[in-house]
């Protein structure tokens, strides 16, 4: 955040009333070009297949519906095709084409029709994604009876209350503007400006919220606020000239008395009037795949992932920032420390940390040992890290210690990307180079990493957003590849964030991201009852079973509660951290009281640090099986027998053989001729995550297996390259293995190849293994 001013608004607009609605699709990426240096190489790739069906929307009957679907990415040959879901049948002539064209039907009161479009292939099947899920998304068009449809004029003062400046203007006011409904509206929403209407419904339950608003000529677009029984939607409001009308949301809202509050924002808009109509509930979001968008990344990080995909929809993470002030040798967790003095017990389950320091540029103060103080906290408290970047310019900067803000840098990221041999395109690599050495460590301890790179790039406060869309996502490729495949980080969530309209034009790609994320600040900072539903609503909706979706940096610990009732189902949220430097900051922990931290923190729906599961669980030195266990306890399943390389029956636990205790593994086979590769091996589930240890030991023996037998011990790691400690002669009475993995974190699994066994006829072979060690 960095103390800059943050707006957001909601980007969907919608007419109820007219005649017709095309809806937007998501515009695609633009293809980068190839870029060769002496440091780097970036070859953009084929963009990943999707398909998109459009927004919801509502109609009255005899009103013409259009829908509009498309492929978006790479295509080759692939086509589209429609089929409806739920509601009463509705005739289209032909359900292949992109658009939808039908008349609403008549209806009683109110019901919903579903589409769902689907990608199909040059064959005639259904497109899958990698991990086999069809490529499809589907559209709800409600229609309505007109006489539900509750319309609230502004001039009407037994329903609107007036705030401040703004009043009813005449013919005759310089403000007045023609085609309003009603008999007038008002003039300008000035700061401190408002209109509250007083809604009495005689049923509770879901209703659509629409704004009649116009902004005079040579105004500019502005950002609006309504809030809804205290839950605010910021909405992009166009230069119109004239009044028009923009869906604000679906809201849950009581029978009785309920409050439509208009005003906040940027101001300067007319209103109107407001409509609302009964709704559907909204959908919760789908499920997520825990896939990652890279396929090499390590199982703690795919744990991590599974973790937050299976609590989506249902729960929300908590997370704090700290910011990164060195006291002594470490960076200690002053933000962490605040929610736990406030709540006595619970504690963030994710803490961000900020390399806003590891820059060319930054002429500061001693910045080494914030990583380290990152495994520190990560080891002993368990903690989930995210890490952002607020990256200092590599050049032009009028700061003396760098500067990420556009205004303070001549940095032309544009420039610098069209010439791989320029300084500044060289300087580019090299900070991205020195960011991942950092993230390397974490690497290296086995550490999974919510990595938030180029953030609130849309707002183009901060220089990486400056130059338009495509430079940042050629950026966020570049950095990509270079982390991914020349660093080979595997241990990192790749987040993107959004801000202000959350336009697509700045997404940098399915292929390119794991989690979408939004950066919210309520007015004032510390409004914990803010949930920013609205934004919610248009991400989930765009990235719908595809992509987790995170309030991923906001000014307070918010009221989750108020989220989840409102169906605001953020994956998890961050708070940033106090500004302690400014006393009147609202900021952080330091801007909310304790009761109202404790209280937000103790909701059930809500995933706090002690309700994680231990995800860094390691295998340090001593014994890991010595197979001493009896046959009902013992999980024979977790180790396998192999003879040519094939699974084969055979194996238990005995006490034929063992070099300690009184058992050992045993796998048993009459040999013939031609068999050869006889393996004992396990793959454990989640792989073994390793501590401090350097070395794996087996014992190993045969018996009626001949006396040229050879043995040799092997692991895989974790993206299953295999490894072994070459093949040794098997002494009489057994051989003890030794395996280097000092290298590794993990391992997907091992175990003892035998080969050269000879066995006899009608006499079976016995290979055993015991005592499995790490040192």
């Amino acid at each position: 955040m960095m103390n800059k001013t943050t707006h957001t608004h909601k980007h969907s607009k919608l007419a109820i009333l007219v005649a017709s609605i095309m809806f937007a699709g998501i515009s695609g990426c633009v293809e980068g070009e190839k870029i060769n240096t002496e440091t780097a190489e970036y070859t953009p790739e084929s963009r990943q297949l999707g398909v998109i069906a459009g927004e919801d929307g509502e109609f009255a009957p005899g009103e013409q519906v259009s829908i509009n679907g498309r492929l978006v990415g790479t295509t080759a040959g692939q086509t589209i095709l429609w089929s409806q879901t739920e509601g009463g049948s509705i005739a289209i002539e032909d359900w292949t084409t992109p658009t939808l064209n039908f008349v609403a039907p008549q209806v009683e009161a109110i019901e919903a029709y579903t589409f769902e479009i689907k990608a199909i292939d040059v064959d005639g099947s259904v497109v899958v994604d990698a991990d086999g899920n069809e490529l499809k998304d589907d559209v709800t068009i409600t229609v309505f009876d007109p006489e539900k449809l509750i319309t609230l004029e502004a001039e009407d003062s037994s329903v609107a209350t007036l705030k401040g400046t703004v009043r009813i203007v005449d013919k005759n006011d310089d403000m007045y503007i023609a085609g309003h409904s009603g008999t007038s509206h008002t003039s300008d929403i000035n700061p401190g400006d408002s209109v509250t209407f007083n809604v009495n419904l005689d049923t509770p339950g879901y209703y659509t919220v629409y704004l009649n608003y116009a902004i005079g000529i040579g105004y500019g677009g502005k950002v609006g606020q309504v809030k809804v029984n205290g839950v605010v939607s910021e909405l992009s409001l166009a230069e119109t000239g004239q009044f028009e009308q923009i869906r604000v949301d679906v809201f849950n809202m009581n029978q009785g008395e309920n409050t439509i509050e208009v005003g906040g924002g940027w101001s300067y808009y007319r209103v109107d009037s407001i409509q609302i109509l009964p709704a559907a509930a909204p959908a919760a979001p789908l499920a997520v795949e825990p896939s990652l968008v890279n396929p090499n990344a390590t199982n703690t990080t795919k744990k991590l992932m599974e973790f937050l995909t299976q609590n989506y929809g249902s729960s929300t993470l908590s997370g704090q920032t700290e910011f990164p002030a060195k006291v002594g040798n470490e960076f200690p967790l002053t933000n962490f420390d605040a929610i736990v003095d406030a709540t006595e017990d619970d504690a963030p389950a994710i803490v961000a940390f900020d390399y806003m320091n590891y820059s060319a540029s930054y002429n500061g103060s001693d910045i080494a040992g914030l990583t380290d103080s990152i495994i520190k906290a990560h080891e002993e408290k368990n903690i989930i890290v995210s890490a952002l970047f607020h990256w200092r310019a590599p050049s032009g900067n009028e700061a003396e210690q760098g500067c990420f803000y556009s205004d303070c840098t001549s940095f032309d990221l544009t420039a610098a990307l069209a010439d791989e041999q320029s300084d500044d395109y060289k300087a580019l690599i090299n900070d991205i180079d020195t960011v991942a050495l950092e993230l390397t460590k974490l690497a290296n301890a086995d550490i999974p990493v919510l990595w938030r790179p180029l953030h609130e790039a849309e707002g183009e406060w901060f220089w990486w957003g400056a130059h338009g869309s495509d430079a940042l996502k050629q950026l966020w490729e570049i950095m990509y590849e270079r982390m991914t495949n020349h660093h080979q980080l595997n241990n990192l969530i790749w987040v993107f964030t959004h801000t202000q309209s959350l336009s697509a034009d700045w997404y940098p790609g399915d292929e390119y991201v794991d989690i979408v994320g939004y950066d919210g600040y309520a007015e004032p900072k510390n409004d914990d009852e803010v949930t920013f539903k609205s934004q919610f609503s248009t991400l989930k909706d765009r990235h719908n079973g595809k992509k987790l979706v995170a309030l991923t940096e906001t000014g307070t610990i918010p009221n989750v509660e108020t989220m989840h009732e409102q169906n605001a189902w953020w994956s998890f949220f961050i708070t940033w951290n106090s500004e302690t430097w400014d006393t009147s900051s609202v900021i952080g922990p330091q801007g909310a009281d304790k009761i109202t931290i404790d209280s937000n923190y103790s909701f059930d729906g809500i995933i706090n640090l002690l309700d994680l599961p231990n995800t860094t669980e390691k295998v340090e030195a001593g014994t890991y099986e010595n197979f001493e266990a009896n046959s009902d306890e013992f999980d024979i399943s977790a180790w396998e027998f192999q003879n040519n390389w094939s699974p084969t029956d055979g194996i238990n636990l005995s006490t034929a053989w063992f070099s300690d205790g009184a058992q050992s593994l045993s796998g048993e086979t009459q040999l013939v001729e031609g068999d050869d590769n006889i393996i004992l091996q396990t793959y454990p589930e989640g792989g073994v995550v390793l501590g401090s240890v350097n070395t794996l030991k087996i014992i190993a023996h045969t018996e009626n297996a001949g006396g040229d037998v050879q043995i040799q011990l092997f692991a895989k790691d974790q993206n299953d390259e295999w490894r072994d400690g070459g093949a040794v002669p098997l002494s009489e009475n057994g051989t003890q293995l030794s395996l280097d993995i000092s290298d590794l974190n993990e391992l997907s699994g091992f175990g003892v190849r035998f080969m050269g066994a000879k066995g006899t006829e009608d006499t079976p072979s016995q290979f055993y293994i015991d005592s499995v060690e790490f040192e």
